[in-house]
């Protein structure tokens, strides 16, 4: 019942823009294990491999990583309870990379964004997860 609400709800804000929807229920599918060389690795689920490379619209809270740099994630929850503070997993975060470098956020800004979609596969200690040319829809 639970995966039947979650299908009629991204349908339905899918009709709501022109990229498809990209949830969290789908990144936070994925299962990262560490390497012995405390490496990342992720085990994609397999619809996001659909998803690499094509243009999406996800919705998250930003957390500033370099403001002078331009560089931010987007995250699931806000930063008390980001990964980086130990409440939940790289699967959770995507990197950034906007079309636009003069756009500024704080910390836990609420944001739609729209963008290109990418998988890394072999992150080492990175994000799993990037978008580029990332706009911010209105």
């Amino acid at each position: 019942m639970r995966s039947t609400i979650a299908a009629i709800f991204i349908f339905l804000v899918q009709g709501m823009y022109a990229q498809p929807v990209l949830s969290w229920m789908e990144l936070s599918a994925t299962r990262v294990h560490t390497t012995p060389d405390m490496r990342y690795q992720p085990d994609f689920f397999q619809g996001l491999n659909e998803r690499n490379n094509t243009e999406v619209t996800v919705t998250g809270y930003i957390i500033p990583m370099d403001v002078e740099q331009n560089t931010y994630v987007l995250s699931m929850t806000p930063f008390s309870n980001c990964f980086f503070c130990g409440q939940a997993g790289v699967e959770t975060v995507i990197d950034l990379h906007f079309a636009d470098s003069n756009v500024k956020f704080k910390v836990d800004d609420y944001v739609v964004l729209s963008g290109f979609f990418r998988l890394n596969k072999n992150p080492g200690q990175g994000f799993i997860y990037s978008m580029r040319n990332v706009k911010v829809k209105k």
